[in-house]
């Protein structure tokens, strides 16, 4: 063998012993520190810190937060779109071949206060920062529209005692035929809340009316539950809100069923208040109401929450307009196109 040949085996075999000694030193490290806390950069030469690149960094972009959360805006629509398409069921679908499921279900943002309450006839997203529903979705058919079981029979009993859709009631969740939620989280709306309502003309407003609710029994004492319920004006509610709410029943009979969502407005914090502070009055209301037979349509309306006549004519509006204000996206699982189209135009004319 000549001399290159073993200087070559040596090397090898002084570089194998090179990678063992290393090898050793790793474990040795591992041991003194835990593996948890071993990373790769600990193995590795760290540069200098770059101070101004570090600062950059470190800067935040209002454009691009702004961009940010304009996509996560978009990626949510996006996420619950495919949901409710997902979870549709396949032969719950409208004439024009819309999907129906939860169509009157608003998307709304992560941050507001939120519970959400399913009802026989309608759903609320409750919140006890107000003491008031966000909003109250339902499905108005053409059934639903008339029934034998009225405001007036309100509770209405079973064999046991029970109100229907309620449970066991005493005088301290139920009176003059309105009911405590006990499913809403505090604080939440109490009979004694709303002692002061009738010297300021208040009423209890209904966001989804008794009128709405005859066909069933469990139906129409839900109706009655406070998570319903908004301080409304008596004007407002014996007025103009009811005017509507009476259009809706003659449009679901026209048209075999609409989907309605209504809710108040809050002009700033701090507004007026019944409890002490607890109870929010809403300076405002709103209702949007879809159709979806024959060629898709959408209304909106606002009204204020104060003694003036509003006919409907004056409050009508796109619903644009109204998801401007509220910051809820209404009928979003509709096809992209068809819920463009019917938002950015009101016409009573239509219907």
């Amino acid at each position: 063998m000549n001399k290159k040949s073993k200087k070559s085996k040596k090397s090898k075999k002084t570089n194998w012993l090179v990678w063992v000694i290393v090898l050793i030193a790793c474990l040795a490290f591992a041991a003194g520190r835990g593996w948890d806390s071993i990373r790769l950069n600990d193995l590795l030469p760290q540069p200098e810190p770059d101070v101004e690149q570090s600062t950059y960094k470190t800067q935040k972009s209002p454009a691009k937060a702004k961009a940010k959360k304009k996509a996560a805006q978009k990626s949510a629509k996006t996420d619950a779109k495919k949901d409710a398409q997902t979870n549709g069921k396949s032969g719950n679908r409208t004439a024009a071949g819309i999907s129906a499921e939860g169509l009157e279900i608003p998307l709304m943002a992560p941050s507001q206060p939120h519970q959400l309450l399913s009802r026989l006839a309608y759903t609320t997203s409750y919140n006890n920062q107000t003491c008031c529903p966000n909003w109250v979705g339902w499905h108005l058919t053409a059934e639903h529209t008339d029934g034998p079981y009225t405001r007036d029979g309100v509770p209405y009993y079973d064999e046991d005692l029970s109100a229907y859709g309620i449970g066991k009631i005493t005088t301290k969740i139920h009176r003059n035929g309105f009911f405590v939620d006990r499913e809403a989280v505090e604080p939440r709306q109490e009979l004694d809340d709303w002692s002061e309502a009738r010297g300021l003309t208040l009423d209890r407003g209904h966001m989804c009316p008794a009128g709405d609710n005859k066909w069933d029994k469990i139906a129409q004492n839900q109706s009655f539950l406070l998570t319903n319920m908004c301080p409304q004006t008596h004007k407002l509610n014996a007025g103009g809100w009811k005017t509507l709410e009476e259009k809706c029943r003659k449009w679901a009979q026209k048209y075999g069923d609409i989907y309605i969502v209504a809710g108040p407005l809050f002009d700033a914090e701090g507004g007026e208040s019944l409890a002490n502070g607890k109870l929010r009055i809403p300076d405002g209301f709103f209702k949007v109401v879809l159709c979806t037979s024959g060629e898709p349509k959408a209304l909106g309306f606002l009204y204020r929450n104060d003694k003036s006549d509003q006919p409907m004519k004056d409050c009508v509006c796109p619903v644009d307009e109204v998801e401007k204000i509220t910051g809820f996206d209404f009928f979003y699982s509709l096809p992209d196109e068809v819920e463009n189209r019917i938002e950015a135009s009101a016409d009573l004319k239509e219907w």
